[in-house]
């Protein structure tokens, strides 16, 4: 499989979940990494390019966001990042 993605090496996305079985690694990298135009279908991809700068580690090349599992007290560490609630005044 040739890899047309050239962020692939350095997804925070693939490094975040590597711990994962590789049979998973290898279905999302065949699902958006393979070619040029699945590459461009890669929401990380398209964050990078209107935000300009690395979207967070936890969200899928789907544009999902992902817990990642680590050891909490009381279960999945989820970190969503919202914009503060509009406060009227």
């Amino acid at each position: 499989m040739t890899e047309a993605c050239n962020r692939i090496k350095i997804c925070g996305f693939l490094n975040a979940f590597s711990g994962s079985s590789q049979a998973t690694n290898q279905a999302w990298i065949s699902m958006f990494c393979c070619s040029e135009e699945k590459a461009m279908e890669c929401k990380r991809n398209l964050y990078i390019l209107k935000m300009r700068q690395m979207p967070p580690d936890n969200m899928a090349p789907t544009g999902s966001l992902l817990c990642l599992k680590k050891p909490v007290v009381f279960g999945w560490n989820c970190k969503v990042e919202r914009a503060a609630p509009h406060q009227a005044g």
